[in-house]
């Protein structure tokens, strides 16, 4: 049986769903009367594996830290190259290049994996992490078919109950301080382009929307740039349609989006699998709760891969984006509970 735990942020209780993830479905079921969770590979539009739970539990976080439970796969991490810190400059650089030539608001989103031989105690992992996030998605996968997924996700991609439905601009990475400076000019361009592109789709879907005033979002001890964008209900019949259209959206692909994806194909050498997919839970309420899996890593009973990226404009610096992959990484890295 595969198994699904997740916490949403700002609640006290976790969920535990098993069952058994479908084949990959076409579309993502925007109007389900069931409970479901997405789960979905990067730039794969409305497609995603699904998993529609046989049996679900739901527990408090005080007494979900009493319960003992037992994790494996048979699914092993297979043997990626990966590029150090020389390649990943090199790469950045390359980027920095093809931006510098290009004409008008133009980025691409850049992304590489890092191996560790080490184990890890998924639940301790999972329980540590929601403590540690509670402004995220905390979520663990353990499928037969699709490995172990363990992240802490802070961007949503879109949210939808019967109140409204929300997506959201978010883009821009630095180090929290408290005696923090104004957002640089490169971090602003990144997420305005990120803000733009969902603006411009909506319009282009005669979609009505809102966008509240642009904030500073911490999650850890990182902080990003978020711009929420509310869409009416009456628009619901829509849901297919934005997903389509934004999924992935320039945070992690890059604009224009065809040539970010191209270049990304090209030159980036990473199977990204369900890093930077779309995740989350549709509940009973047709509440739908979708995130873009950041901040996660894959794994399997001897091995870690984290995966991190960033924007990459002709402003960048490459080893400042090398920093900022690696501060992504130990985030995460360091709530992580040994096994034994």
């Amino acid at each position: 049986m595969d198994q699904v735990f997740f916490k949403l942020p700002g609640e006290d209780n976790i969920k535990h769903w098993t069952g058994h993830f479908s084949l990959q479905a076409e579309e993502i079921p925007s109007h389900s009367k069931e409970q479901v969770f997405i789960f979905g590979k990067f730039n794969e539009g409305t497609k995603a594996f699904l998993l529609y739970p046989e049996e679900s539990k739901q527990n408090s976080f005080e007494q979900f830290t009493e319960i003992q439970l037992q994790i494996s796969t048979s699914k092993h991490l297979r043997s990626e190259a990966e590029k150090n810190e020389a390649d990943y400059i090199k790469l950045i650089a390359k980027a920095v290049n093809w931006q510098s030539k290009k004409s008008g608001n133009s980025k691409v989103v850049l992304a590489r994996s890092e191996t560790q031989s080490i184990s890890i105690n998924a639940i301790e992992s999972f329980r540590r992490f929601c403590e540690s996030f509670p402004k995220a998605l905390v979520s663990l996968v353990v499928s037969k078919d699709h490995g172990c997924w363990l992240g802490a996700s802070p961007e949503i991609f879109l949210k939808a109950d019967s109140t409204g439905i929300s997506t959201f601009s978010l883009a821009g990475t630095r180090k929290a301080n408290e005696n923090q400076q104004p957002w640089g000019t490169k971090e602003i361009r990144e997420q305005q382009l990120v803000t733009q592109f969902i603006e411009d789709n909506l319009n282009r879907l005669m979609v009505d929307f809102k966008a509240k005033e642009t904030e500073t979002l911490r999650i850890g001890e990182l902080e990003h740039i978020l711009t929420r964008i509310e869409i009416e209900t009456h628009q619901k019949n829509k849901l297919s349609e934005i997903i389509e259209a934004l999924n992935p959206t320039p945070a992690v692909c890059g604009l224009p989006k065809q040539e970010a994806i191209q270049f990304i194909e090209e030159e980036e050498g990473l199977k990204r699998e369900f890093y930077a997919g779309l995740i989350g839970p549709i509940l009973t309420n047709n509440e739908i709760h979708l995130y873009v899996n950041l901040r996660c890593l894959s794994f399997d009973e001897k091995q870690i891969r984290q995966f991190a990226g960033g924007g990459i404009t002709s402003e960048s610096d490459p080893e400042k984006e090398w920093e900022e992959t690696k501060n992504k990484m130990a985030l995460t890295r360091k709530k992580l509970v040994l096994g034994s």
